[in-house]
């Protein structure tokens, strides 16, 4: 028998990936690395010359609503998203971008592996 994770959260706090528009991680590139002041019409038009962008996500902290540290770029096609991974290193507005697949999930933060064992608890 595996082990079980047990997540308890608030019965106001909204679940992660609730009703969002479920993204492509095939075709999907994590950017990190970017300027403060970085913007999604603007990560938008610097990677259309890499091929169609079909969405840019960069998930803002609740708190303050200042840029998390990572962002998410989805093509329309597998020639685009070859094309950004090339991007890696590349300077965006004077900052050095990292790029990964997204669907790339042994090299990351740890959030969500073992996720068939979770059980979530909300407390009211």
């Amino acid at each position: 028998m595996g082990s079980v994770c047990i997540s308890v959260r608030p019965a106001g706090e909204k679940h992660e990936g609730g009703g969002k528009k479920k993204s492509n991680d095939d075709l999907t590139i994590v950017i990190k690395g970017f300027p403060e002041h970085a913007d999604e019409a603007s990560l938008s038009a610097f990677f259309s010359s890499c091929g169609e962008v079909a969405r840019v996500n960069l998930p803002r902290n609740k708190q303050d609503g200042k840029l998390k540290a990572a962002g998410f770029i989805e093509f329309k096609t597998q020639d685009g998203f070859n094309n950004a991974l090339k991007y890696d290193n590349f300077l965006y507005m004077g900052c050095p971008l990292r790029i990964k697949a997204a669907a790339d999930k042994g090299k990351g933060g740890g959030k969500g592996k073992d996720k068939e064992d979770e059980v979530t608890i909300v407390v009211p």
